[in-house]
């Protein structure tokens, strides 16, 4: 993955992503997951399961 060669040890970055469901979301994060990088995510509305979707992610 691009992005771990170019960030520093414990580097952050915010990814912002419309995924179109929730199983296309799961696989955004588990990617990055399987990858190396923790974080959480953010939802602008929480009760829509599509829309706009931040992900906030440190490299382990």
């Amino acid at each position: 993955m691009y992005l771990k060669k170019i960030l520093k040890p414990k580097g952050r970055i915010v990814v912002e992503f419309y995924p179109k469901d929730e199983k296309e979301l799961e696989l955004f994060i588990s990617s990055f997951n399987n990858n190396g990088f923790d974080g959480f995510m953010i939802k602008k509305n929480p009760a829509q399961k599509a829309g706009q979707t931040y992900l906030l992610l440190k490299k382990r």
